[in-house]
């Protein structure tokens, strides 16, 4: 027969098998179940909500056979649900949704290791969907730390259609500088090629990173590593509407996705996927689409049933968070720069934050990086659950007993006009993140979100690199306190939160008798600020700018800008026992008079 066959004419070869692959991501919802943005006159907001978000995802899995929904972490903290429920709400919403896998984000440790624990047990590995991390180390002897250890995967290999599919989530070297029991490994790169081998080995068509990187670190590893076909990312909240490709030296293409935060948005990412009898499967683009999430799509009835479970403890808790109005807004109040502006370095937030913190407790100046403060204010009625997700970062470091606070707390520093200079120009060496101009930096620290904002001051820098590390970015002749040039000698009360102390103490710029953590949240504070102005209308005005005026020349000390965090981090379990006192909200305007 096989004689009849060849005599015919010559065989012909089975077709290599083609499987489409629809893969839905999200990333950095920080708890963001309900929806945000300008409000319609019921007082619902226009824009995300995860029950919309649910109502996508159930139209794809109808529409599309072979699909992967996929999310690259930090769920946890910026909204009352978390506040409340510390993760629970978050995780048991991603449940419903069907999610395949989730990448640990630096934010999935703001309640500890204790705190991750007790959610992946009751929702995650065998109760729920697999949790990823390659290079997040627990430590043996810490108890839940070791028993994370087996909740959370280095990676994963899935069947889908037929084909596959190898998962590895990463998470960012940001984290954890405050959780004991958890540390990241250094070889981000080596991590990364090893995992891609790894699964490539064990047979893997398709190679999928969840990344909590950010995107130049992903950007990065792409260029470096061949065998990554998608690298789903996050962690900087950049919405990118098409895949970027990045090659690596072989000519290995790797998609980066990233959509945004919040909720915001959904990515779509069809694919064509051709196994092939020898070598890697051809992976192609068939579509691509970034779909808003807005008012426009109905709310999934059993998530909205779900979210809405979790409200009235919020609100026994709290109070009417999510509809007593605190203000109006007469435009959406952003945490970014203004690009008509592109000198000013200060933010509408930034500067509204930083006045509230001076207000409160009538300081020379009120100070803040812009990383510490997250979500705009949107245009139209200010209740209070909008005005802590410009402020959710962080844990209470000095709690009272059986309170739960929100956040950090405000603290009063007294500093001389020399150590505030310092201040400055370490702030401003972060944000510039230029190479050499500050040591002993664990790898992620230092850019955008060190810019730092400020009230009753003023200053400018020089972005150019420093020809000597005793020359400052900062100009002298520019900084200046409530309309006057700074003195070296004088003392100045400046109002800032309680992680902030922890930096200037280790910087060596103050010490610890010159610092009060006083008894009330940063969230209360902005929020009873709100309320006293009414009308919420602040701009860029240029506190900060940016200016090539010439490098200063100067004798600065560096031994205090150099080994910053090291010291930091041997700081940390000082607990300060600062003297509990703020103003009373109770009053009229809830502020502090000046002395």
């Amino acid at each position: 027969m096989l004689l009849v066959l060849a005599l015919c004419g010559p065989v012909i070869a089975a077709e290599p098998s083609r499987t489409a692959l629809t893969l839905l991501h999200v990333n950095d919802s920080h708890s963001n179940l309900s929806p945000i943005g300008p409000k319609t006159p019921s007082g619902q907001g226009t824009l995300g909500g995860v029950a919309r978000l649910a109502s996508l995802v159930e139209f794809f899995r109808q529409t599309d056979e072979n699909l992967l929904f996929l999310h690259a972490g930090d769920v946890f903290t910026g909204t009352f649900f978390f506040e409340r429920y510390s993760g629970f709400p978050e995780f048991r919403v991603l449940r419903q949704l069907g999610l395949d896998a989730l990448a640990l984000g630096n934010h999935e440790f703001d309640r500890g290791v204790h705190g991750l624990r007790e959610v992946l047990e009751r929702n995650a590995g065998k109760n729920g969907f697999p949790v990823l991390s390659a290079n997040v180390r627990f430590d043996p002897l810490n108890a839940d730390a070791n028993a994370l250890r087996k909740l959370v995967l280095p990676s994963m290999l899935l069947n889908r259609a037929g084909l596959r599919i190898g998962l590895f989530g990463m998470t960012t070297p940001d984290l954890p500088l405050l959780t004991p029991g958890v540390s990241v490994a250094k070889d981000t790169l080596g991590i990364v090629a090893g995992q891609t081998a790894a699964l490539r080995g064990q047979g893997a068509d398709l190679v999928i990173l969840v990344s909590h990187l950010g995107k130049q670190r992903d950007a990065e590893l792409a260029e470096k590593v061949s065998g990554i076909d998608v690298i789903v990312g996050g962690h900087d909240h950049a919405v990118l509407w098409q895949p970027e490709e990045r090659f690596a030296p072989d000519g290995w293409r790797t998609l980066i996705l990233q959509a945004g935060a919040f909720y915001r948005y959904l990515g779509k990412l069809d694919l064509e996927v051709t196994r092939q009898e020898t070598g890697p499967a051809k992976v192609e683009i068939a579509d691509y689409r970034m779909f808003p999430i807005d008012e426009r799509i109905p709310e999934n009835r059993k998530i909205r049933r779900t979210v809405a479970h979790f409200v009235p403890g919020i609100e026994q808790a709290y109070g009417k968070v999510f509809s007593r109005q605190r203000a109006v807004a007469a435009f959406e109040l952003a945490n970014g720069f203004d690009p008509e502006r592109p000198s000013f370095r200060d933010t509408p937030l930034g500067n509204m934050v930083t006045d509230a913190f001076r207000a409160r407790i009538g300081a020379d100046a009120g100070l803040i990086p812009k990383g510490l403060i997250s979500q705009s204010i949107y245009g139209g009625k200010v209740v209070d659950a909008d005005i802590l997700r410009v402020l959710p970062y962080g844990v209470d470091l000095y709690p009272a007993p059986g309170h739960h606070g929100y956040g950090y707390k405000l603290a009063s520093v007294r500093v001389p006009g020399k150590a505030l200079f310092e201040l400055l120009e370490l702030a401003t060496r972060l944000y510039l993140n230029i190479p050499g101009e500050l040591q002993d930096l664990p790898e992620g620290i230092g850019g955008d979100d060190y810019a730092l904002q400020v009230s009753g001051l003023s200053y400018a820098y020089d972005p150019r690199p420093l020809p000597n590390l005793q020359w400052t970015h900062v100009i002298p002749a520019t900084v200046q306190v409530a309309g006057q040039s700074l003195r070296d000698e004088a003392i100045y009360t400046i109002a800032t939160d309680s992680l902030v102390t922890l930096i200037l103490t280790a910087a060596g710029l103050v010490p610890l008798g010159a610092i009060d953590i006083l008894d009330c949240y940063e969230y209360e504070v902005l929020r009873d600020y709100a309320g006293y102005l009414g009308t919420l209308a602040y701009v860029a005005e240029g506190r900060v700018r940016e200016e090539t005026a010439g490098l200063t020349r100067g004798s600065l000390s560096t031994s205090r800008l150099q080994g910053v965090f090291p010291r930091f981090l041997e700081t940390v379990p000082t607990l300060f026992r600062g003297t509990p006192q703020c103003c009373s909200a109770t009053s009229k305007s809830g502020l502090c008079s000046r002395p």
